[in-house]
């Protein structure tokens, strides 16, 4: 009974990310490889297990909003790649998204921690409901080229 559970979460990712590829018009290999980054430096505040309460973490999850049938957002926090004891905060969520890193708030394009945001928010709606975030209802993917990644954010 596990693996087939294991199966059908590993098949909706695999559709999830590859929408989310198609929709923002980059790569698969770039979304996977954000899923990657994520899945290597995420923790909760909330929980933690007893031997990672020191461990160095690249993210943070800071809040997660759910109505009880689906996750509707998630508040972030990321360290910088390039400073030290620089943060970006980043919230998603179904009407938009905002990053206090340098690529989002100076052209307003998605960067690479509002996709880890919509990747957890996945995540979790799959473990917990049992189904994939429709992106077609994230309007704000599309809206005035918004949606687009920067040329200097397809880098991890």
């Amino acid at each position: 009974m596990e693996i087939n559970a294991s199966e059908d979460y590993a098949k909706k990712m695999r559709a999830f990310l590859l929408e989310l590829s198609n929709r923002l018009g980059v790569s698969l290999n770039w979304v996977i490889d954000v899923y990657y980054w994520l899945s290597d430096n995420i923790k909760s505040r909330e929980f933690q297990l007893e031997g990672e309460v020191n461990k160095p973490t690249r993210a943070e999850i800071i809040r997660i909003f759910d109505n009880g049938e689906e996750v509707t957002g998630v508040r972030l926090r990321f360290s910088s790649d390039s400073r030290r004891n620089e943060y970006y905060y980043t919230i998603v969520g179904k009407y938009g998204a905002k990053c206090t890193c340098e690529r989002n708030m100076i052209n307003g394009k998605v960067c690479k921690h509002i996709v880890a945001g919509l990747i957890l928010m996945n995540v979790i709606n799959v473990l917990k409901y049992g189904k994939v975030i429709n992106l077609s209802s994230y309007e704000w993917l599309n809206e005035g080229g918004k949606g687009g990644v920067r040329e200097d954010s397809r880098g991890l």
